[in-house]
């Protein structure tokens, strides 16, 4: 997953490293220590410049890497080999400037984009939202992050674009849990979405004339309310912003967001993407 948005992370790395370039600048020019209080003194500096050194080159690994910039590599790599070296203020200030150099000159070259701070909110916590149906559905993981980014960067009509091929995953597990076949044989991943709610609607029926009880009630619950989601995505936003009809503002690609999330969360109590299917005791 692309991080794009790791500004605070950089901010860190870079007052981190001008906390260490000054600070070695100046023992550099002070005489060896000779006193027990300066022996502690100096070790205790020494300590907390490898601390920072030990996190500037996991903020730069983690955040900066997938730039693939040879430039900021080969500068984070000279520091963590610094951290292996003989100590040395010189070197401590040297390695320490290099990566600051090469991290401000390189970022320079990009350009960043400042989220929305109302919609922003939305994005921070994705994951976190979408844990149990991406849990369930590990192929929905970018579609989600999609629709979420989207919407975050103000791009309602695309937010909702990839919140309807979020919910297509669910019509096609539906499908599949129910063993759907359609004529001649065709893929359900080649069939339109009237084509699956057809047959989940003759599923819906033929569990509507099973032996009444709790188990009926359990499954008609469920198939029935995951298609009156379905239904209502196909008829207010997948028809119309495939066949480019509507566009949409940031209220009504919130809506599909939550509610997408909310029809995903639903099937995924009962099915996966390994498409077991359910076992409602019906008779």
């Amino acid at each position: 997953m692309a991080v794009n948005y790791f500004w605070r992370a950089v901010n860190g790395l870079l007052i981190e490293l001008g906390l260490i370039i000054p600070v070695s600048a100046r023992n550099m020019k002070l005489p060896s220590p000779t006193t027990q209080a300066q022996l502690e003194s100096h070790d205790a500096a020494v300590a907390g410049v490898m601390e920072s050194a030990a996190r500037i080159v996991g903020y730069s690994q983690k955040y900066l890497a997938e730039l693939k910039c040879d430039h900021i590599d080969l500068a984070t790599k000279r520091l963590e080999r610094f951290q292996k070296a003989k100590f040395s203020w010189a070197e401590a200030n040297t390695r320490a400037r290099a990566l600051k150099d090469a991290v401000e000159t390189e970022l320079s070259n990009y350009l960043y984009y400042r989220y929305p701070r109302h919609l922003a909110e939305k994005f921070k916590t994705w994951k976190a939202d979408w844990k149990v149906s991406v849990a369930a559905f590990p192929a929905i993981e970018r579609e989600v992050w999609n629709a979420t980014d989207c919407y975050a960067m103000g791009h309602p009509t695309a937010s909702v674009f990839h919140s309807m091929r979020v919910a297509e995953f669910g019509l096609r597990a539906l499908a599949k849990e129910r063993k759907i076949t359609l004529p001649r044989n065709r893929p359900i991943e080649w069939a339109t979405w009237q084509d699956l709610i057809r047959a989940l609607d003759a599923e819906i029926a033929a569990i509507g004339n099973k032996k009444a009880g709790a188990a009926r009630d359990a499954a008609l619950e469920f198939y029935s309310g995951a298609r009156a989601d379905l239904n209502g995505f196909k008829d207010e936003y997948r028809n119309l912003v495939m066949h480019v009809r509507a566009t949409y503002d940031e209220h009504q690609a919130l809506r599909a967001l939550s509610n997408v999330n909310a029809f995903m969360n639903r099937i995924a109590v009962k099915i996966d993407h390994k498409h077991h299917r359910i076992r409602w005791g019906l008779r």
